[in-house]
């Protein structure tokens, strides 16, 4: 096969897996909390012609990384949605494979009175700890540096 189709060749495979990144960008715009992919490329020369002094160029894709870049922040109105204002910061929470990192802020508090994700994933405080209320727990809320606070009295901290 020709040398010219070898080097046109690599440079389609980079950009399609840039275009399948920039698709799954454009997928997650509106996911709380989502980082954006970018892509790494790099040109490489490599000896390859009937001369002495021809040099091919090749593309390779080096792989890629996240944008640690916080987005819009709003209110929602619900005292247990919080942001994380530090890009490359995230909150704990427990699973069945060990502790999980999340940037989706929106808890709850679950029938059995713990703090949880949407998706009903315990999060836990800075000592690695479940969050937990009482039933006559009121005013509950969670202030700007993670601060847990319940009837005016601080509970704990939200683990980052």
């Amino acid at each position: 096969m020709d040398n010219n189709v070898y080097i046109a060749l690599s440079r389609q495979v980079a950009l399609f897996r840039e275009l399948e990144v920039t698709a799954n960008n454009i997928a997650n715009v509106n996911t709380t909390g989502y980082q954006a992919e970018k892509m790494m490329f790099e040109d490489y020369l490599v000896d390859g012609g009937m001369h002495r002094n021809d040099k091919m160029a090749f593309v390779h894709d080096r792989g890629s990384y996240h944008v640690e870049k916080s987005g819009r922040m709003h209110a929602t109105g619900n005292p247990l949605d919080v942001a994380i204002d530090r890009p490359n910061a995230y909150f704990v929470v427990e699973t069945a494979a060990g502790e999980r990192f999340t940037r989706q802020g929106s808890f709850k508090i679950s029938p059995d009175g713990t703090l949880v994700t949407l998706d009903g994933l315990p999060v836990l405080d800075d000592a690695n700890q479940r969050i937990e209320f009482e039933p006559e727990d009121r005013n509950i809320s969670i202030r700007e540096n993670g601060l847990i606070v319940v009837d005016g009295a601080e509970r704990g901290i939200l683990g980052l």
